[in-house]
């Protein structure tokens, strides 16, 4: 894979270089490099099992169960492939008229258009293990009692989080979904709240141009890299395409911007938005949104962005309020992925988590 990590905390790590055919090659590192840097067992974003052999086992499920997943993001499709490879007869119910989740707008960051291929793995596999699969459908009691499931998985996912800022509601304001799906207009002025890595996600995908994957040679020129032999080190000065936006990232905390980047590849999408000038401001206070853009104090000085938009980058919540009609009427079921724990959310725990369900329910 790419770039890994779904939206929130990260959406996916940068690539290492491009494929001599203008894609992405395979290095997200997330997994693999960054855990043995961080002196732990390595294992691979997309296969939990890999480098952990021996840990898991896939048997055949006895007695096999009736099972209903809700939501078809990282989570509920890793779960609902290993389930049914058991043997399981699993129905997957999405709210969308679509599979993937947060995975979705993943695919849509510059370099990480390889999760495009993740869902083609999944969207293979459901139709290979004959997975019941109901998109644009709300799932509710009737379905779970009619249908006679034996257990109900909940995936749902999460939702973004609004912070209160007066103002919060006004046009010029779009949350982080918005802004990746390509329905909204965006202008040339743009204020990001949060600096989490959705953050940067969200900020690479407005200061990239419309070219990618990034073919060959604008990656050389990007990062100046010379093939020609007639500079040291095979290095000239960086000739990135400029952005005709301008873009400043707020957030009120003094820590350093998107911790929870890779630590193999985090540099790469900090260098790329250096590249682009895009501003970085914490200790930032919110005043207000208007029709003048976004009101802030910040080293006790009140100040004033003219932006075009503001987009809204300020975590997320789990998405799991059928939690609390399952409690209530005595349904079997399990939380997985961000309807789980929003916090720290990525792909590689969603995969993880619904891979581990899937070999013991």
């Amino acid at each position: 894979m790419s770039r890994t990590r779904i939206l929130g905390p990260r959406l996916l790590q940068p690539p290492t270089q491009p494929s001599t055919t203008g894609g992405t090659s395979s290095a997200c590192n997330q997994a693999c490099l960054d855990y043995i840097f961080t002196d732990q067992v390595a294992t691979c974003v997309v296969n939990p099992r890999a480098g952990r052999e021996t840990e898991f086992s896939l048997t055949q499920a006895l007695p096999p169960k009736r099972i209903a997943v809700v939501g078809a993001g990282a989570a509920g499709l890793s779960f609902s492939i290993t389930a049914a490879s058991r043997g399981h007869k699993v129905s997957i119910f999405e709210a969308a008229a679509h599979i993937g989740g947060q995975l979705e707008l993943a695919r849509r960051i510059p370099g990480k258009e390889e999760f495009s291929e993740l869902l083609r793995y999944y969207k293979s596999e459901i139709d290979r293990l004959q997975i019941s699969i109901h998109l644009s459908t709300t799932f509710n009691e009737d379905v779970f009692v009619n249908d006679q499931f034996d257990l109900l998985v909940i995936a749902t996912g999460v939702t973004p989080r609004v912070p209160t800022i007066p103002g919060i509601s006004h046009s010029k304001v779009s949350l982080y979904p918005e802004a990746l799906s390509g329905n909204i207009t965006i202008g040339k002025n743009i204020a990001i709240v949060g600096a989490g890595a959705i953050a940067f996600d969200v900020a690479e995908f407005l200061t990239t141009s419309d070219a990618s994957p990034i073919s060959v040679s604008d990656f050389h020129k990007k990062w100046g890299v010379n093939l020609n032999g007639d500079s040291p080190g095979a290095l000239v000065n960086a000739a990135p395409t400029e952005t005709d936006k301008t873009l400043h990232i707020l957030y009120r905390s003094t820590s350093k911007p998107a911790a929870t980047l890779g630590i193999s590849t985090g540099w790469i999408i900090r260098s790329s938005l250096k590249q682009q000038r895009v501003s970085i401001s914490p200790g930032c206070s919110y005043q207000k949104i208007d029709d003048q853009g976004l009101h802030y104090t910040i080293d006790g000085q009140d100040k004033v962005l003219l932006v075009d938009n503001v987009i809204i980058c300020a975590g997320q919540e789990p998405s799991n309020d059928l939690a609390d009609f399952c409690s209530a009427k005595g349904i079997l079921f399990y939380l997985i992925g961000g309807a789980k724990n929003a916090k720290n959310l990525d792909a590689r725990r969603a995969i993880s988590e619904g891979y581990s369900l899937g070999l013991t329910c």
